[in-house]
């Protein structure tokens, strides 16, 4: 909710009718008490980060569907008492071009306002985005770019999908089914969130062809099923790699090995 809510006519009769004696804060108001909380809590976090002596980032780029504006995302990674901990660094508007020296800039300004120093950084984890790969490089050394594991099991699912023809004709009938009963549907879905549809609408089938009768009963929820059965290793093993409460990347060594 935008901070001028707080004046919209709106609301202020809903106050003045439930609460008749509570004056309400001014927008310019709360936007003062915000920024003194940030500044309080920037020096708070300086003085953690200061302590850290290794850390790894998470970064990457995504884009608002309303304004079309897109954002550089840095999240900081460490143990501290023997405890993960993960900070949000910045959420950098991007206004130029996507290159990876642009891409490189955001990310030494953000270390500076952070006084995190390089040295500290022991690995930086981003998508396979050519751009973001050649920036990280750039900026803290070819050793420590290492690509997402998971977004590696996203794309190979994604890939495969593709290439099934068969998988293919029946997930676009069941997005048509889906988008009939709910106009939600975005036209276009990661490959996880066609994994959780399949499996709803395994589950619901019978009263979905009651309803409908767009399948064909038998062959085509056999696919379903073994579609559903091949998929699920890759929805459990995207899920695992992409914990935030404990250490991931060792988990890897194992499936390589």
């Amino acid at each position: 909710m935008p901070l001028n809510a707080i004046e919209k006519p709106g609301l202020l009769k809903l106050l003045k009718v439930t609460v008749p004696h509570y004056k309400p804060p001014k927008r310019k108001h709360l936007t003062k008490l915000m920024d003194q909380k940030f500044e309080a809590m920037v020096v708070i976090v300086k003085i953690q980060l200061n302590k850290i002596k290794c850390m790894s980032l998470t970064t990457d780029i995504w884009t608002d569907s309303h304004t079309t504006t897109s954002y550089l995302g840095i999240t900081a990674h460490y143990i501290d008492q023997s405890r993960l901990h993960s900070i949000t660094l910045g959420l950098a508007a991007l206004d130029k071009s996507h290159t990876a020296s642009y891409i490189s800039e955001k990310f030494e300004d953000t270390l500076n306002f952070w006084e995190i120093s390089k040295d500290t950084i022991i690995a930086v984890i981003t998508d396979h985005a050519n751009n973001m790969i050649r920036a990280v490089k750039d900026s803290f050394g070819h050793d420590k770019a290492l690509q997402c594991y998971a977004h590696c099991l996203n794309l190979l699912v994604e890939q495969a999908l593709e290439d099934s023809p068969n998988i293919s004709v029946i997930i676009n009938k069941i997005k048509k089914i889906v988008t009939y009963s709910k106009q939600s549907v975005k036209d276009v879905m990661i490959w996880n969130s066609i994994f959780f549809m399949l499996e709803r609408f395994l589950v619901l089938s019978e009263t979905i062809s009651r309803a409908l009768l767009r399948l064909e009963k038998r062959p085509e929820l056999s696919v379903i099923s073994e579609a559903i059965t091949l998929l699920r290793p890759f929805e459990l093993a995207t899920k695992e790699f992409s914990y935030e409460s404990h250490v991931t990347a060792s988990k890897i060594v194992e499936i390589y090995n």
